[in-house]
């Protein structure tokens, strides 16, 4: 009887066992978030984990482009033509271009301190002892001509000035050595004047040139 009061005792906390459900216990923290929830309750998703930033790039550096250096030929220009003048058997004639002849001068009673000075010749040379140059009243008129080396030297000697209508020639006796880059400048006889002819006495040495203007 002992033997079966025991097997009923086992028997019953089998049941009991069997009937009281077994609880495991764990904890977590989840949200879930999809924008707008229209529904009865919000769903949040937290991730705790660190967020990882990646570093910022560099900016990219262009590369540099090796240049060669550009040498630029510096050209020597003519100082004068040729074709400028024509020789004679004791004088050199201009028959070169003549600016004045396209634009005249025009020289002012007053104020012509300050007048701009008009090329009345191109770069030019004395062959033969002397240069005539010819002008005439369409050339304009002038209170002044300059003689300017261009380019090397010039002996000049004497220049010579017959204007417009004739009358008196105006000789300037100089005996002076023009140097490249050096001017002299004569006062015309009787205030503002037109000029027919400039003869120019003296020798231009090799590789050298000089030029006439007027104002």
């Amino acid at each position: 009887m002992k033997k079966a009061l025991v097997t009923a005792l086992l028997l019953a906390s089998s049941s009991i066992a069997m009937a009281k459900p077994v609880t495991y216990s764990a904890s977590a923290s989840v949200s879930i978030s999809a924008g707008t929830h229209t529904g009865g309750g919000r769903q949040d998703l937290r991730d705790h984990r660190s967020t990882y930033t990646p570093p910022a790039k560099a900016p990219a550096v262009a590369p540099r482009l090796k240049v060669k250096p550009v040498y630029l030929q510096q050209l020597r220009p003519a100082v004068w033509s040729p074709n400028n003048t024509t020789l004679g058997v004791n004088a050199s004639t201009y028959i070169g271009p003549r600016p004045v002849l396209q634009q005249p001068c025009v020289a002012h009673a007053s104020g012509w301190q300050v007048a701009t000075w008009h090329p009345m010749t191109e770069p030019t040379r004395i062959d033969r002892g002397r240069e005539l140059f010819n002008f005439g009243a369409q050339a304009g008129s002038f209170r002044q001509i300059q003689l300017v080396e261009t380019a090397g030297s010039s002996h000049i000697s004497q220049v010579a000035i017959e204007f417009v209508g004739g009358g008196r020639t105006q000789v300037v006796k100089l005996d002076t050595e023009l140097k490249a880059g050096r001017s002299l400048t004569i006062d015309l006889d009787g205030g503002v004047r037109q000029i027919n002819r400039i003869i120019v006495y003296g020798s231009t040495a090799q590789s050298s040139a000089y030029q006439i203007f007027g104002r």
